[in-house]
Order: structure tokens, then sequence, then C-alpha cells
């Protein structure tokens, strides 16, 4: 997958998953099983399996959007692109480390960082690493020219 085509179908899927978390009938208020934090506000577990606040819930509206606009930014879409992978990598990867925790799986009580959602932010962070890092290098190490019809040509 290129890189924009992260940008773009993961933002949409980060920015849909944040939107239906704010729908009360998607996101039950229980507190049976869920972890006790400081911030209850939207404190529930989404589609019965996500614990979610509303912390976690605009940081998928944040990063949803922003990958969005990323991938639809016109004559400097890779770049772009290649930066919202990196940025999801580097927000969702330490988050993750923090949730494997149980000292800090509630990130000091402030945010859920446990269960499906750490695992949810552990193939985020892992596919933005890829994405950011390990495309953009095999991109330059496979230039593509413009006009060739064949790889021979490319490389002559």
């Amino acid at each position: 997958m290129h890189p924009r085509q992260f940008a773009f179908f993961g933002g949409l899927f980060l920015l849909i998953f944040g939107l239906m978390s704010f729908f009360p009938a998607m996101s039950p208020i229980t507190t049976g099983g869920l972890v006790p934090i400081d911030v209850n506000a939207s404190y529930g577990a989404f589609l019965g399996l996500f614990p979610m606040n509303a912390f976690n819930k605009f940081l998928f509206v944040i990063l949803g959007g922003s990958g969005w606009i990323a991938s639809s930014m016109q004559y400097t879409e890779l770049p772009h692109s290649i930066h919202f992978a990196r940025f999801v990598f580097w927000i969702l990867a330490p988050l993750t480390l923090l949730g494997a925790f149980p000292e800090t799986q509630t990130l000091f009580g402030l945010c859920p960082l446990y269960g499906p959602t750490n695992l949810l932010y552990g193939v985020l962070a892992l596919i933005g690493a890829y994405q950011g890092y390990v495309m953009p290098f095999r991109a330059s190490r496979n230039p593509v020219v413009k006009g060739a019809h064949s790889l021979k040509h490319a490389w002559h």
C-alpha cells in the first residue's frame, strides 16, 4: 500500500471510528469490566469492546482528520502522507508501551490504554512505522522513470 493510500484509508477509518464512538448507543457507559479512571467524560466500551473516553475519541478524530487532509494535499501528497504515517507511529507507539504496563495503563487516570484499545494502538503504530519509514526507503531504492515502458529502460 502506498503511503498516500494509508493516509486516506487509515485517516478515514480513524475519523469514522472516532466519530461513531461519540454516539451513546455505540459506546454504552458501563462500569463493569472497565478499570476506574479519573476522567469519566464519555467513558465506556465502544462497540462493547474498546474501552474509551473523550481523550481516546478526540485522538481518533484528530488523527483521522489529519490523515484525510494529508492524503488530499495536491502536489505534495507523498511527503505529507509520509509525515502523517510517522506522526501516527510517534503518537501511538508510546501510548501502546504505556498501556502494556499495569501502572500506566490508564495514563495516570486520564484515558484507558488497556485491552483491545491498546492492541489497536499497537497495530496502527506498526502500520504507521512501516508506511512512514520502510515504504519511503523502498521507493527511493526503486525509482520510477516516467516514460519507461519496462524495468530495463528505467535502469539504462
